[in-house]
This record gives C-alpha cells, structure tokens and sequence, in this order.
C-alpha cells in the first residue's frame, strides 16, 4: 500500500503551495524506521532483543558476543564509557535488517516487529513458495537456479556417450591424459593431442596466411616445392568412419532436449509469474494510472468524482497527484544528503528537531568543528586528508560541518524558492477500494493509440475538464495499470523517451569498448600465464567491470526501476555472455580449437568454468564487505547512529543474480558438443 508523503514538510520547508505537492512513497527503510514515529519503540526493544535467547540467534552473532566481545583487539570501545553496545548491534542486525516471521509459521514479519515473538526463517527448511513474500523475482530466481541445475545435470547423464567415447583410445589413441583437478573435466573432451604430418595442397598454401593463422608446416629442402602441415588425427581408429558423425549427432539430440527444457521452464515461469501475482494483492492491483491528464488538472477531487462511476457503491479510496517537479525533488534528495551527513558527525543531535539557523546550534556546531581541527591525527589521517581528501571534497563528501551546514542553508533557499513555482500535471493514480472497480475503469476507458494521440472523442468516455481560464475540454485519457509505487523514479519523471534512448545507446558504446578490453586482457594472460589464470582473470572481469556498467547506468534516467533493471540486465549479460564464451573463441585461431596446449580453445574455457566453480560462490558467502562492516567498524563505532549503519547488511541486484546464472547455461549450451562434461560442471556450479 502507499502512503501520501508530503515533501515539503518533510524537509521542513514552508509555503502556501505546499499541501499540492505530494508524491507517493513506498515503506521505510529500517535506518528511517529509527527516525519515524516507532523510533522510540524500536530503541526500547532494542534493549529486550540484545538478550534474546540462544536459540534465536545466528552462530555468527554467538560467536561474537561470547568469545570476539572479550577482546580488546576486537571490541575496542568495550571498556569505554558511552560506548554503543555491539550487542544492541547484532540485535538491530537481525530484528530489522534480515528478514523474520512469526514463531511457528512462515509468515513474514514486518521489520522491528515487537508485539509477537518472531524468528528467523531455517536456510536447510524454508519452502520455495515461502519465497513470494520476498517479491516474485526472488522467488523465479531460485526456481530458475534449480531447473537449470537439474537441466544440466540430465543433460550431463546423456551426454556420458559421448564422454566415453571422446576419452577412448578410439579417439586420441590414448596419448591425451591431462592431470590435476583441472584434467578432471577434459579427459572426456574432445581434445586432441595426436598430430600427423599432411602435403599441403598447392592451392592452399599461402605461407603468410598459415604464418599469421600460427599453423605449424614445414617445407621440402632440395627444392622439391612440397609443403608438409601439422594437423590433429583424431579420431585414431578409422575402422568406424561414422563414430565422429554419431558423436556429432547424439550431441544435437541432447541440445534440442535443453532447448524443449528452456522453452518448457520459460512457459512455466510465466504461468508462475501470473499465480503469484494473483496471490500477492498489492496497491497496483487496485490501481489506474492516467498517463496524459491535463496539465492543470490538480484537484483530486474531480478525479474522484469522475472515476468513482467505475465502481457502483463503493468508490475511490486515494487519488495521487504526479507533478513534474523533478527539479525540487533533486533539490530535496540533495538537502537531504547534507543533513544526513551531517546527522552522522553530530550522532547527539537529532536534526530533525531542530533549526539549523538557530544560533546556538550554528555555536555548537562551529565548537565542534573546532575540536575536530584541534584533536590529534594520525600520520595515515594527515596524508589522507593532504591527497585523498581534496579529491572526495569535490563528490561532497568527508566535508566540514561549517561546509555542510552552509550547503544545507543554501539547498533550504532554493528549495523555498521552487515551491513557489507551479508545476504541470504529469499523471494521475487513482486507488479503487476493490479489483473490481480497476478493471470496469480499464475495460470502459480502452481507447486505441490513434485516438488518443488525435483525441478522437467520439462514442468515448471522456474527461471533463475545466482549465484555469474557463475553458471546459473533452479530454480521452490514456488509462493503463501501474506499476508498484515503489517502482516510480520521481526524479526522472522529466526524461523523454529520446533522451533516455540517447543515454542508452551512450553506455552501450562504453560497455562494448570494456568488452573489447577486456578480451584484449584474457588473451595476454592465457598466453603469458596460462588457462588457469586467465581463467581466475576472466571471472574477476565479471564480477567487477558490471560494478562499472553499473555505475554507467547511472547516467541514463528512467521514470520506472524495472527500465532501469532492464537496461542494466542487458549490458551486464552482454559483457558477461561475451567476456565468458563467446570472446574466447574469437581470440582463438580457428586450428587451436581442440589442440591441449594452454592457448588452445577448450583448455581455456576448461580454465574460465573451473574458476566460475569456486571463485564466485566462494566471493558470495565471503562477503567481504558486509563482513568487514560488521566485524570491523561496528566495534569500533564511537555512537550508536554509527553502529547501527555497519548493520545495515549488504545490497544485492537481482538483474546482477539472473546475469549469473544465464552466464553459465550459456557457456554450457555453447561448448557442450566439444566438451560435454562441462555440462555436470555447470550444474554443479550453479
């Protein structure tokens, strides 16, 4: 459900124009929760939840509070009088950061739930369709992940003929038995470590082109004129001619089976798609949105009036009205940065409470600033500060609290001054009490594209709108179903769809050049360092140049976050799909293909799956950061607001998850003919 939130309230800003700019927000964030109206709940709960009982704990928060807390080493503010207590941390970790349901069943509990006994959700118990509580792409996420891993592994079973065969001595004559752990997964490959000396046809001898191709030859001395050229003879046995077509063949059949599998599973997450979306009710299921409303048609209650005919004898529960003030958001988010900075150097104080322009708070403010210059500093602090800290100064951050007090004066201002414009109407949502009235809404006012882009009225239910000079129009609306409002990007309401094109096509340019960089990178590394390191190179590429299209992404400007999710998806699993597979074998001369050396085909991608096998879970379950903030800052937090922050767990992104798992059925789908056992790798992988 969303809530009507009033900016400029919010902000502490004061206008007549005020009550008309409203905006719709989703739930507060469990660091808001503490600034909300429950904040003085949750702090005394806090107290309760830090000597919860053995059993509702994790081993990680056991193992802190009854060994690492001993040590000062550790825990290096335990002996300090107003120190936060790193308990009260680990409680504010599991009360409100992970997610909880009710003692004895599977329903999900609200963050910082209080009023009944609550626990953790079992890793080893909990059911898939518990999962839809966490939103429908999480659920489809561990559904995917486990269909594709079974795909595998059957499709891994079925190809064990091939396995057989290709590690026969039929094939390679038994001169090819690769060791170490990395051989394991290339005995049954279609690597071929047996050569034979061939005369090379006059026609195709271009000795510059085998030069720049890296075929070995060799030519006749006497001036003869015969040229000789290495070439791989596997299969060893010619007895059966076809055993190499049969192996080509039982290889398509177990490809057009993972495809019926793939199309299958794609027809079956969409029906699920549409059971859980049934089955979870949320805001959007009551909703409308009006995409093309008057500019000036602010008063919701005319909407009302005119969408309440959509639902005999009940009505509209909320009307919410979407302006295009985009600009005085920014200004807010950015007013709002500067205080949130500043609350974090001023823990003691709550900002929210007080006027900044008060001049004993500005006193307090430059007194403490004063000590701050005045305490002493580390040589690793000096330094910082002389070269790092100029840098960050420029981003806004690691600013002075004079500096961020005059900023938040400044945004305060030309906050004031942009409530005083007046701003057009960009859409209109409208909340029916029930589904019903949604849908008559939707069935009454379709319209085609055509005859809204003309405003073709005619036999049409219309919009009667009067305009600020009088005027009475016909408006047709363009009436479609929202998306969730948690979805809605309010600061980017003003892009138009050429822009946001524009700055598409702008990042995509970059992320094909990161590409091609990065190829350029796996191949100096496969033919300096061999397989294993390229390998260990090319996972590290992909888990660290999407930070950087990530990071891309934030120069395009989308009015939804499924767009923007969209996009990412796409350039993350363009980069990764290229960076793992399919780079590989153009970096590769045609005649390395199945050769067993370190820069032969199959030995590198062999290389890439092996470190995809360990390295990315391994970097997952680590969670080095989140670890570090828990088990690093947090005990060495000096107030409670700090703390608490360390506790706040580590971000994920779905369309980062989905991109890894596609990553590696491709790769499989890819290279399974020439290297089936990647196909029981891959499943084991995922």
């Amino acid at each position: 459900m969303s809530h009507l939130f009033n900016l400029s309230e919010a902000e502490g800003g004061k206008s007549e124009k005020s009550n008309r700019y409203y905006v719709s927000v989703g739930e507060f964030s469990n660091r808001e929760l503490l600034n909300s109206e429950r904040g003085d709940e949750i702090k005394i709960a806090l107290e309760k939840w830090a000597e919860d009982d053995q059993s509702y704990k994790t081993w990680s928060r056991i193992f802190v509070e009854k060994i690492l807390m001993k040590f000062k080493w550790y825990y290096t503010n335990k002996d300090e009088e107003g120190s936060p207590d790193l308990r009260k941390g680990w409680a504010f970790y599991e009360h409100l950061t992970l997610k909880r349901r009710y003692e004895n069943t599977l329903k999900q509990a609200p963050p910082g739930e209080s009023g009944k006994k609550t626990e953790l959700y079992n890793f080893f118990t909990l059911p898939e369709s518990a999962m839809k509580d966490w939103g429908s792409g999480i659920l489809l996420y561990f559904s995917m992940t486990r269909v594709y891993a079974i795909a595998l592994f059957i499709a891994g079973l079925f190809s064990l003929r091939n396995m057989i065969y290709f590690d026969s001595d039929d094939y390679d004559g038994g001169d090819y038995s690769p060791g170490g752990l990395l051989g394991l997964t290339l005995r049954g490959s279609a690597v071929c470590n047996t050569t034979e000396w061939v005369i090379c046809e006059q026609n195709y001898c271009d000795l510059n082109k085998m030069d720049s191709s890296q075929i070995t030859y060799a030519t006749e001395t006497g001036g003869g004129g015969l040229t000789f050229v290495e070439r791989l003879s596997c299969p060893h046995n010619d007895q059966d001619e076809n055993a190499i077509w049969k192996a080509g063949l039982w290889s398509l059949c177990v490809g057009i089976i993972m495809i019926i599998i793939t199309f299958t599973f794609n027809v079956y997450q969409s029906i699920q798609q549409t059971v859980i979306d049934e089955d979870v009710v949320t805001a959007s299921d009551y909703s409308v949105r009006v995409l093309n409303p008057p500019k000036d048609a602010y008063d919701p209650d005319k909407w009302r009036d005119f969408f309440s005919n959509y639902e005999a004898g009940k009505g509209v529960t909320l009307v919410t009205v979407l302006l295009n003030n985009a600009e005085l958001l920014k200004a807010l988010k950015i007013r709002r940065y500067f205080r949130n900075e500043l609350q974090k150097r001023l823990p003691n104080v709550n900002l929210e409470r007080v006027d900044l322009s008060d001049p004993v708070v500005t006193e307090n403010i430059k007194q403490k600033a004063q000590a701050l210059r005045e305490k002493r500093r580390s040589c690793f602090k000096v330094i910082f500060n002389y070269t790092v800290r100029p840098i960050l100064r420029l981003l806004n951050k690691y600013l002075d609290l004079e500096v961020l007090q005059k900023k938040i004066e400044e945004k305060t201002a030309e906050i004031e001054e942009l409530q005083k414009k007046d701003y057009e109407v960009s859409s209109v949502i409208i909340t029916f009490e029930s589904e019903q009235g949604q849908r008559t809404a939707l069935n009454v006012l379709q319209a085609s594209v055509l005859d809204i882009r003309k405003q073709n009225t005619a036999d049409k239910h219309v919009f009667r709108h009067t305009t600020q000079d009088g005027e009475e129009i016909d408006v047709l609306l363009d009436v479609v179903q929202p998306t969730e409002p948690s979805t809605l990007r309010y600061l980017d309401f003003d892009n138009t769809f050429f822009k946001s094109s524009i700055q598409f096509m702008i990042t995509l340019i970059i992320t094909c050049g990161l590409i091609a960089l990065s190829a350029y990178l796996v191949a100096l590394t496969r033919r300096g360092s061999g397989p294993f390191a390229a390998g260990v190179l090319t996972t590290a590429l992909n888990i660290l140049i999407p930070i950087v299209v990530k990071l891309l992404v934030l120069i395009e400007r989308h009015a939804r976050e499924d767009d923007r999710q969209r996009s990412m998806y796409i350039k993350v699993t363009l980069f990764r799909w290229v960076n793992t597979a399919i780079a590989t074998k153009f970096i590769t001369p045609f005649n390395s293909t199945l050769g067993a050396e370190k820069d032969d085909l199959l030995v590198a991608i062999n290389g890439i799956l092996w470190s995809e096998f360990w390295l990315v879970p391994l970097l997952s379950v680590s969670d080095i950061m989140g670890n570090l903030s828990k088990h690093f800052f947090a005990p060495r937090a000096k107030v409670e607001f700090q703390m608490f922050l360390c506790f706040t767990g580590t971000n994920y992104n779905l369309a980062d998850k989905y991109t890894d798992i596609t990553k590696i059925v491709f790769l499989c789908y890819y290279y399974c003919p020439l290297n089936p056992s990647i196909l029981l790798l891959g499943s084991l992988t995922l």
